[in-house]
C-alpha cells in the first residue's frame, strides 16, 4: 500500500469535487457611478445613443472560460441608467473621451448582456474574449449618481470537477492496490 497515493487521491477529491459543484460566491466593493443626462440641452439633439466605455478592458482566455464557469450579477437600482458588457472590437468605433473613458455610440453594438433596454441588473456568464463594459442613459433619463454593485460566483465546470475526482479515486485505489 503507497499512503502517499491515497492521501493525494483524498485531497483531490475532497479539494476539487466541493469546489466544480459549490464554488465560491462574493462581492466587490460597491462603485459610484456619475451617469450624464441623455439630453444635451440643445433642441433636437439628444445624445440616447451615445454611452460611455471603458478605456481599457478585461481579456478572458477561452480556457479559461472552458475551465471555469462563472456567473456576474450586476446592479445599480436605476430603470433609466444601464449597463451592458460588450466585445473590445466596437472601442475601434469610439471617440476618445478622456478620463479613461471612450464616446460610443450604441446603434451597432450587439450587447453579450444587459445594454439600454436592461432595467437596473443584468446577468452574464463568464466567456472567453475581450470584454468592455458600456454605460448609458436611458430616453429621458436625467443626470444620475448611481451605485453598482457586483456579485460573482465561479465554480470549476462540471467535467473538470469530475475528471479531477475520477482520478483522486483512480490514485487511492492504485495506492491500495499497490505492494
Amino acid at each position: 500500500m503507497k499512503l502517499k497515493w491515497i492521501v493525494n487521491g483524498v485531497i483531490l477529491i475532497l479539494i476539487f469535487i466541493p469546489t466544480g459543484i459549490v464554488g465560491y460566491s462574493g462581492d466587490l466593493p460597491p462603485i459610484s457611478a456619475d451617469i450624464p443626462a441623455c439630453d444635451s440641452g440643445i433642441s433636437f439633439l439628444d445624445v440616447c445613443d451615445s454611452a460611455i466605455m471603458v478605456d481599457e478592458g478585461v481579456t478572458i482566455p477561452a480556457a479559461a472560460a472552458s475551465l471555469i464557469a462563472a456567473e456576474v450579477n450586476i446592479e445599480w437600482g436605476s430603470n433609466d441608467v444601464w449597463v451592458g458588457i460588450v466585445d473590445a472590437k466596437y472601442a475601434d468605433e469610439c471617440i476618445d473621451g478622456g478620463n479613461g473613458y471612450l464616446a460610443c455610440d450604441t446603434e451597432n453594438m450587439v450587447f453579450l448582456a444587459g445594454g439600454p433596454d436592461a432595467e437596473g441588473s443584468l446577468t452574464w456568464s463568464l466567456e472567453g474574449g475581450d470584454l468592455r463594459a458600456v454605460v448609458g442613459n436611458s430616453l429621458g433619463g436625467e443626470k444620475e449618481s448611481v451605485n453598482v454593485e457586483i456579485t460573482y460566483k465561479v465554480k470549476l465546470t462540471p467535467l473538470l470537477a469530475y475528471g479531477v475526482g475520477f482520478f483522486g479515486v483512480a490514485l487511492i485505489l492504485l495506492g491500495i492496490r499497490a505492494d
